[in-house]
C-alpha cells in the first residue's frame, strides 16, 4: 500500500480551498450531520411547561409531541437541560429534584424525566445529550424561603458559593472540591443513563463581572502568583478537563461539548466586535481544544450575516480552530430572533440584514441565566431583519465548512419550531429533507460494529416489519437504506439520500420505508461515536405486492364533511389501511383506519381539524402487505376550532343572560353555544346558534342566579363544522348585574360644552357605580377620557376637557357587588363648540411687554368671541385681568393695566353659540414699564360679566359719559325676543347695572343681549347652563 502524507498546514489550505469553492456550488445534504435543538427547562422555557408543573402525564405527552415534531423535520438530537441550578431532572445521587418539574425543589415528580426522554427519543432515532450548567446555584435571585431543599449543595456547603451583590450565586470555580464535585455529578449521569452526550452552556464566571474580593481567599491559596485572569481561566479549564476524563472513564462513547459565547475576543477575527468572553467570564475554548478535553464546540452565533458580528466570518474562524485540533463544530443558531410570522426571504423585508449590527451581549437581566437561556427574553436586535432564508443561509455556510469539520447545527430554542410559523416546514422542505447519521468521532476508540444478518419479514400488530439479527454491542443503533436504482449494497449505503430510518430497535415497519415493488433494502449498524458497519445483505421487495390507487378527491382539493376519500385495488379480497397526517412523512398521524375492507371513508368520520392541509395514503394487504399508495393532499374547508373569549373560565359574577364572545376564523358563518350544569353536557340548559360575526351573542335563555355552568362552542359553515372546544366553567351572579341605558344626547347630536352626557339603570340591587369612556373611534381603541368608577348618572361635557369641532363616541357600563355589566351600545356626538385656540402674542417667556398688552390669537372660523384671562398664578385662582373680545379682530387689548416688571400667565379660550372651547396652552410673559391706558376715553361702554351663568347672576354694566336713551332687548338664537327682559329709559351720566338670573330664562342655551345707547349698538352673548 502506498501512503501519502501531508503536513497539517497543507491539509488546512486544501480544506480552505475546497470550502471556498463550495460557496457557489449547489449543495446536497450530507449523509452525516448533527441537527439538534436546545430544550431549556430553566424557568420552564421549553419543557416542561409552567402550566404542567406537578403533572407528570402532561409533561410526558408534551415531550412526546415535541419529539414527534423533531422527527418529522429530520432532527437527530436534542440537548435536554437536566441540571439548571445544581438540581436534577433525573434521579441524582447528589442533587435534589428540580423545582421546574413540580413546585418545590426536592419533590419527586413521580417519574424519571431523563430516562423517559431517552426511551422516547431513541424510539424515534433521536439522540439525547444531557445539558448541564456546571456552576450556577440559583436561576432566580429571589431565592429566599424554601427555594433550596435541605440536600442542595448550597445548603450543605454554603462556603463553596460565590455570592454577587445582585444575589446571583455560583459554585466557586477556584475551589478544587467544586471541580471534583462537578466531575462526580457528570460521572453519576453517564454511569446510570444511556445518554448520547453531555453538554455545557456558556455560564462560567458571571457576565456581570467578578470583583476580586469574591474569590480573594482562593486566589491567595491556589494561584501561586498567576495573573488573576489566567488563574480563573485555568480553573474553568481544569473543570472541563475533569469532566472529560470522568466521561472517558465511565463511557467513552458519550460525546462532550460546550457552547461558548460566539465571540472569543473582540477583534478576533478582524472586523468582529463584541463582548470579550475571554476576559469577562474567563472562557477559553481554544485551551479546551488544545488540551483535547472537548469533542466539539457549539459557539452561539446568534447574529445574521453582515455587520460587526458577521455570521460567515465567525463560522469560518471557529471552523479553522476546531479543524486544526481535529474536533467538530456544531454552531448555535438564534431562531429565537425570528418573529412569530417571519418573512421567508430578505426580499420581503425593508431592512437589509447587513444593517443589523446589534449583538446579544447587551442584555441586562435580574435572573442568573446564561446568555443561551436569557436569549429567549429578547434583545435589541430587530427581529424583522431575520427571515427563514437567513436561517437556511446559515445552515449552508456551516455546510460550506464541512471539510473543516463544520458538521451540524443546534437551534435555540426548541419552542421556536412551534412558535415560528413556517420554520419547521421550511427546514424540512429545504434543508433537512432526509434522515442523517451523526458525524463520526474518529479520535474515540470503541469496538467496531458488525453487519446485521438474517433480514426477514415478520408480522406485527402494526403491520409487517423488516427484522434482523445483531450480534454486536447493545449500544449500537441501526441505519436502514432503501433504493430502487441499484442492488449493490455498497452503492446503496454510499448514497445518503437512500437513508430512510435510524433506529435503536432490530426491526422497522415496512410502512415507514415508503417502499415499492422491486425496492432494495440494506441495514448497517452504527456505533454511538458514529462508526458504521459493513452493509447487510440486500433484502429485495417482491414484484407482486398488492397496490392501491387513490380515486377521490382530486389531489389538492378542498373537502367538506360529506366528501369521500376513496380508493381501489386490483387485488382479490384486499384489506386496506388508511393514514392521514399533517406532515408529508407521516411522523405524526391525525387518523388511522386500522385494517378495513371498505374502499371509502367520509371526511366527517375521521374527526379532522378544520382549515388544515392533510396528507393521506392507503396500503393494501392480501396474504402479503403492499406498499403505500402515492401520497395525496386535501384541505379541510370547514372552520378551525374557535376560542372562547368570555365568560372567562372560573369567573363568578356573570349575568343570567351572559354575553358569549369568541374568536373564530374568517370562513366561520355560525357559532353554536351549549350550556349545561353538567360537565358531560347530558342535559342542556341552552343550545343557541349565532352569526359568527361580530364575535359575540347574548344568551336568550335566562340562567339561574348563583349557579355554576359549563359552556362550550363550535364553529360552522357550509362545508361542515369544527369539533367543540374544551368546556369552560362559570358562575352566575347572586344578584342582578346592572345594565345601562344612554339617555342624552341623542345619537349623532351636536352638543354644547354646557350639555351633559346622561344615562340610567333600571337595576336596583346593590351599590351601583358607573364608568364613562369617550373615544375618537367606535372600537374605543383610542379612549381620550375615562371617568373611572363614579356614582353620578351624568357628566358635563366641558369637564371632559376634549377638543371642539370633532366627533366623539361614548359608552357607559355599570357594576355592583354582584358583578360588572356590559357597556351600553355606544352613541356618537359632535362637539359644536370651537376648537382650541392658540396665542400668537405675547410669545412665551417674552419680557418688557406693555402693562396693557396687545393680545393676538388664532381661532377657527366657528369662533365668535375670545375670553382672555391673565394671572400671576399658573392655576389662575386669582385673575389680574380678564375680558372678552371679538374673535374676528384677531387681536385686542383688555384696557386693564397690569403691574410693571411682573411675570404673568396668560390663557384664552374660544366661544360660540355652543359654548367654550378648552383653554389654550399657557403663555408666560413679563411686563415692563409700558404706557398703560393713557386716558379715559369719553365714550360709552357696555360689558357683561360673567357671560356664562348657572347659579350666579350675570351683570350687564352700562357706562354712560352723557345722558342717553338706553334700550335693552334679549333674543334667543332663533331671533325671538324675550319680552320679559325689555328695558327702555333715558339714563343720566354714570353706571347702570342690570342683573340676569338663571331662573329667568325658559331654557338653557345661547342668548343675545342687545343694548342701544342713542345711535350706538352693543351685542353681548350670554350662555345659560
Amino acid at each position: 500500500m502506498n501512503l501519502i502524507y501531508m503536513n497539517t498546514k497543507v491539509v488546512f489550505l486544501l480544506a480552505a480551498f475546497i470550502a471556498n469553492s463550495l460557496v457557489s456550488m449547489p449543495q446536497t445534504e450530507p449523509k452525516r450531520e448533527l441537527r439538534s435543538v436546545w430544550v431549556a427547562s430553566v424557568s420552564n422555557i421549553d419543557w416542561p411547561k409552567y402550566a404542567d408543573r406537578d403533572n407528570p402525564e402532561q409533561q410526558k405527552a408534551e415531550l412526546i409531541r415535541m419529539l414527534d415534531l423533531y422527527k418529522s423535520i429530520n432532527l437527530n438530537a436534542i440537548f435536554l437541560q437536566v441540571r439548571p441550578e445544581c438540581d436534577a431532572l433525573y434521579n441524582s445521587a447528589y442533587e435534589p429534584w428540580s423545582r421546574y418539574l413540580t413546585w418545590a425543589q426536592g419533590t419527586n415528580p413521580g417519574y424519571d424525566p431523563l430516562q423517559f426522554a431517552i426511551d422516547e427519543a431513541h424510539k424515534r432515532g433521536i439522540e439525547v445529550h444531557a445539558w448541564l450548567n456546571p456552576y450556577r446555584i440559583n436561576a432566580s435571585t429571589s431565592d429566599g424561603g424554601s427555594y433550596y431543599h435541605e440536600t442542595h449543595i448550597y445548603k450543605e456547603h454554603p462556603e463553596w458559593a460565590i455570592i454577587y451583590d445582585s444575589g446571583k450565586k455560583i459554585l466557586n470555580p477556584g475551589r478544587p472540591e467544586v471541580m471534583s464535585y462537578i466531575g462526580s455529578v457528570v460521572r453519576d449521569i453517564v454511569s446510570k443513563y444511556e445518554v448520547d452526550g453531555i453538554h455545557f452552556d456558556d455560564y462560567f464566571y458571571s457576565y456581570d463581572g467578578t470583583p476580586n474580593t469574591l474569590d480573594q481567599a482562593e486566589y491567595d491559596l491556589y494561584a501561586n502568583g498567576m495573573d488573576r485572569g489566567d488563574w480563573r481561566r485555568q480553573n474553568v479549564n481544569q473543570m472541563i478537563d475533569t469532566v472529560y476524563k470522568a466521561i472517558q472513564d465511565e463511557n467513552p462513547n458519550v460525546r462532550f461539548g460546550v457552547s461558548p459565547f460566539g465571540i472569543y475576543k473582540s477583534g478576533v477575527p478582524s472586523g468582529i466586535v463584541g463582548m470579550d468572553a475571554y476576559s469577562q467570564i474567563y472562557c477559553d475554548p481554544l485551551a479546551w481544544l488544545q488540551n483535547g478535553s472537548v469533542d466539539y464546540l457549539t459557539p452561539q452565533l446568534y447574529w445574521p450575516t453582515g455587520g460587526g458580528q458577521d455570521f460567515e466570518t465567525l463560522i469560518d474562524w471557529w471552523a479553522d480552530q476546531v479543524f486544526t485540533k481535529g474536533r467538530h463544530l456544531y454552531p448555535g443558531h438564534g431562531t429565537y430572533r425570528l418573529s412569530d410570522n417571519p418573512a421567508k426571504s430578505g426580499m420581503d423585508e425593508e431592512n437589509s440584514l447587513h444593517e443589523s449590527k446589534y449583538y446579544f451581549d447587551n442584555m441586562v437581566s435580574d435572573d442568573n441565566l446564561s446568555k443561551l437561556e436569557s436569549s429567549v427574553k429578547g434583545t435589541g436586535d430587530p427581529v424583522a431583519a431575520w427571515t427563514l432564508s437567513q436561517i437556511g443561509l446559515q445552515v449552508d455556510l456551516v455546510r460550506n465548512n464541512q471539510p473543516k469539520n463544520g458538521l451540524g447545527s443546534v437551534f435555540f430554542s426548541a419552542k421556536d419550531f412551534d412558535r415560528v410559523i413556517g420554520l419547521a416546514d421550511y427546514m424540512a422542505a429545504n434543508k433537512y429533507t432526509h434522515v442523517t447519521l451523526m458525524p463520526e468521532m474518529t479520535w474515540k476508540t470503541t469496538f467496531d460494529p458488525v453487519a446485521p444478518i438474517n433480514l426477514i419479514s415478520v408480522p406485527t400488530a402494526e403491520g409487517d416489519a423488516l427484522s434482523w439479527e445483531y450480534t454486536g454491542s447493545e449500544k449500537d443503533r441501526f441505519a436502514v437504506y432503501l433504493s430502487t436504482e441499484t442492488a449493490d449494497s455498497n452503492e446503496i449505503v454510499a448514497n445518503g439520500n437512500n437513508l430512510v430510518v435510524v433506529t435503536h430497535e432490530t426491526q422497522v415497519l415496512f410502512s415507514s420505508l415508503d417502499f415499492s415493488n422491486g425496492s432494495h433494502i440494506v441495514v448497517t449498524a452504527v456505533s454511538p461515536i458514529g462508526k458504521e458497519s459493513a452493509p447487510s445483505t440486500v433484502y429485495i421487495i417482491g414484484d407482486n405486492l398488492p397496490s392501491v390507487e387513490i380515486m377521490t378527491p382530486e389531489n389538492n382539493a378542498t373537502v367538506g364533511f360529506t366528501d369521500l376519500l376513496s380508493w381501489q385495488s386490483g387485488s382479490e379480497n384486499p384489506q386496506f389501511y388508511v393514514q392521514v397526517s399533517t406532515n408529508s412523512n407521516f411522523s405524526t398521524l391525525s387518523y388511522t383506519s386500522g385494517w378495513i375492507t371498505a374502499t371509502s371513508l367520509t371526511v366527517q368520520a375521521m374527526n379532522l381539524l378544520g382549515e388544515l392541509t392533510y396528507y393521506w395514503r392507503v396500503k393494501a394487504k392480501t396474504d402479503i402487505e403492499g406498499p403505500y399508495s402515492t401520497t395525496h393532499t386535501f384541505a379541510t374547508g370547514f372552520p378551525e376550532l374557535p376560542a372562547i373569549v368570555s365568560p372567562e373560565h372560573l369567573s363568578q359574577t356573570n349575568a343570567t343572560h351572559p354575553k358569549v364572545q369568541w374568536n373564530a376564523s374568517a370562513i366561520t358563518t355560525q357559532i353554536q353555544v351549549l350550556i349545561s350544569e353538567e360537565s358531560n353536557f347530558t342535559n342542556l340548559v341552552a343550545d343557541e346558534t349565532f352569526a359568527a360575526p361580530p364575535g359575540e351573542g347574548i344568551i336568550g335563555t335566562e340562567l339561574q342566579k348563583n349557579t355554576w355552568y359549563y359552556l362550550k362552542i363550535k364553529a360552522k359553515n357550509g362545508a361542515g363544522e369544527s369539533s367543540f372546544t374544551s368546556s369552560i366553567s362559570f358562575k352566575t351572579s347572586a344578584g342582578d348585574i346592572p345594565t345601562v341605558v344612554l339617555l342624552a344626547p341623542d345619537d349623532n347630536a351636536t352638543v354644547a360644552s354646557f350639555d351633559e352626557l346622561q344615562w340610567q339603570t333600571s337595576t336596583t340591587e346593590g351599590t351601583i357605580v358607573y364608568q364613562l369612556d369617550v373615544a375618537i373611534d367606535n372600537q374605543f381603541a383610542s379612549i381620550l377620557s375615562s371617568s373611572g368608577w363614579i356614582s353620578q348618572t351624568s357628566l358635563e361635557i366641558e369637564k371632559l376637557n376634549l377638543e371642539g369641532g370633532r366627533d366623539y363616541y361614548w359608552r357607559v357600563k355599570a357594576k355592583s357587588e354582584f358583578g360588572e355589566g356590559e357597556y351600553a351600545t355606544y352613541r356618537k356626538y359632535t362637539a359644536g363648540y370651537p376648537t382650541r385656540p392658540s396665542i400668537a402674542s405675547p410669545t412665551h417667556l417674552s419680557e418688557n411687554v406693555d402693562v396693557n398688552p396687545i393680545i393676538a390669537w388664532n381661532v377657527d372660523a366657528n369662533t365668535d368671541s375670545v375670553t382672555i384671562e391673565i394671572s400671576e398664578n399658573s392655576n389662575f385662582g386669582t385673575l389680574s385681568a380678564s375680558g372678552q373680545l371679538n374673535a374676528a379682530l384677531g387681536s385686542g387689548k383688555l384696557n386693564q393695566n397690569l403691574k410693571g416688571f411682573t411675570w404673568y400667565y396668560l390663557r384664552i379660550r374660544a366661544q360660540n353659540e355652543f359654548g367654550y372651547s378648552i383653554y389654550s396652552s399657557n403663555k408666560y410673559f413679563k411686563t415692563g414699564q409700558g404706557t398703560g391706558i393713557a386716558s379715559q376715553e369719553d365714550s360709552d361702554g357696555v360689558t357683561l360679566h360673567p357671560n356664562c351663568i348657572y347659579h350666579q347672576p350675570a351683570v350687564l354694566a352700562i357706562e354712560l359719559k352723557q345722558t342717553s336713551n338706553c334700550k335693552v332687548k334679549v333674543y334667543n338664537v332663533l331671533g325671538s325676543e324675550l319680552k320679559q327682559f325689555s328695558f327702555e329709559r333715558n339714563q343720566a351720566i354714570g353706571t347702570l347695572s342690570i342683573e340676569f338670573h338663571y331662573g329667568q330664562f325658559p331654557a338653557k342655551g345661547i342668548y343675545l343681549i342687545c343694548t342701544q345707547l342713542g345711535s350706538k349698538q352693543f351685542v353681548n352673548r350670554l350662555i345659560v347652563k
